[in-house]
């Protein structure tokens, strides 16, 4: 059993995600970005997933994925995407295909966002 904890400090914003082996992504932290506007404080101590709840491994082979994303300022253009693709997930009107290219976007903003970071730093 897997439970990861967040301890955000000095204006960290935390963005979790994960991609199952189905493809399928899925926002863990925070539980909808919403919550960085009244929910989500500093020095407060995260669980992912929340209460009684555990990652676990099961019979399902394949490859998951965790996506982390920490900054001082709030990556306001991976919000608008995630955003905009989780409203097309719970939709039962928006096409696979329109599903699937929402989906890539964030993680192509995600990959531009690592990459970014790790020019910056080398």
């Amino acid at each position: 059993q897997i439970k990861i904890y967040f301890r955000p400090i000095n204006n960290a914003y935390i963005y979790f995600f994960l991609q199952d082996t189905q493809e399928e992504l899925y926002l863990l932290f925070p539980e909808v970005i919403s919550d960085f506007d009244g929910f989500y404080s500093y020095n407060k101590n995260y669980y992912v997933p929340g209460g009684d709840n555990w990652f676990y491994l099961d019979d399902v082979h394949g490859t998951e994925k965790f996506y982390l994303l920490v900054s001082s300022e709030r990556l306001t253009e991976i919000e608008n995407l995630t955003d905009n693709y989780l409203e097309y997930y719970y939709s039962n009107t928006v096409s696979e295909d329109s599903l699937d290219e929402a989906r890539q976007m964030v993680i192509e903003e995600i990959k531009r966002i690592r990459l970014e970071q790790y020019l910056l730093w080398k």
